[in-house]
């Protein structure tokens, strides 16, 4: 996602947030049809907050490898802390300029890396894997690192079996990312599978009673990992895609479907039996 698109996407879920306007980046940036007055004068409302957080985005909007990302991100940490090395010279320590100060680092995503010459695109994500571990134990921050799924989750034996819920089996290019993270998150997508039931909530539309589904608008976040508590939990969430927004649902039985309705891309609620396409795989989230 390039930097254009991430601050758009950040000021349409504010706009949101703060006004209850539901505009997408395509809306946003006037490419369908220009902006009414009155949502314009929100949106520059709105760029006042933007300017105000800027200064706390850093994005690098270029091709990674694994030498550039431990040279960035090593001298961004210099830029905020000092590094040395212990009495006895075995250990590097870090001491941060601020310690008050949050750093979360997120790369989106690991599957586009550029692998370096002699190196497979496998041994480049095991490399920046093992250069996260390094700072996260060394300068103590954050980072998430986004995957796709592959394809294993939507063959027809999984889908047969009704066991087309994520795993970390199903992580593409390489599965040491899982074994070096401290969580791991998958974003499950039950309209995907064409399931008409997901963990109770109603999933396809009805054509025949007229009952409505949560389609393209639900999304389920699962637990596959966390070194600090329990494991393999489920969260389903609500999702409106054109915005970006996230949020917790209903319990099953509470659920009001109708007010979900504006939320489904009608785009992928019309698409039929294609239960696998690479635009909108899973993707899998690393939290070191």
């Amino acid at each position: 996602m390039s930097s254009s698109v991430l601050l758009s996407k950040l000021l349409s879920l504010y706009l949101n947030e703060t006004y209850g306007i539901e505009i997408s980046f395509m809306d946003l940036m006037s490419i369908r049809k220009p902006l009414s007055e009155e949502i314009y004068n929100k949106v520059l409302e709105a760029k006042v907050w933007l300017d105000s957080i800027a200064p706390k985005l850093v994005i690098f909007d270029k091709q990674l490898n694994a030498e550039m990302f431990y040279a960035t991100i090593k001298d961004f940490m210099k830029q905020h802390g000092l590094f040395s090395l212990s009495e006895d010279g075995r250990k590097e320590i870090y001491t941060p300029s601020d310690d008050e100060l949050i750093i979360d680092i997120v790369i989106d995503h690991l599957g586009l890396v550029s692998p370096n010459k002699g190196r497979t695109k496998k041994e480049e994500i095991d490399l920046i894997s093992t250069f996260c571990v390094r700072f996260r134990e060394v300068c103590g921050v954050s980072i998430d690192a986004l995957m796709q799924e592959n394809r294993n989750a939507g063959n027809v034996d999984r889908v047969k079996m009704q066991s087309t819920e994520s795993t970390m089996d199903d992580v593409k290019d390489s599965g040491n990312v899982c074994n070096d993270a401290l969580m791991v998150i998958a974003v499950y997508y039950p309209i995907k599978y064409k399931l008409r039931e997901y963990r109770g909530y109603r999933i396809c539309d009805d054509k025949e009673t007229g009952a409505l589904g949560l389609g393209s608008s639900m999304r389920s976040l699962i637990l596959l990992k966390n070194r600090f508590g329990s494991a393999n939990k489920v969260f389903p969430v609500g999702f409106q895609g054109s915005i970006g927004k996230f949020v917790e649902l209903p319990k099953p039985e509470e659920i009001i479907y109708e007010e979900y309705q504006s939320w489904k891309d009608e785009r992928i609620e019309e698409e039929k039996d294609e239960n696998v396409k690479d635009e909108k795989k899973t993707q899998m989230k690393f939290k070191f």
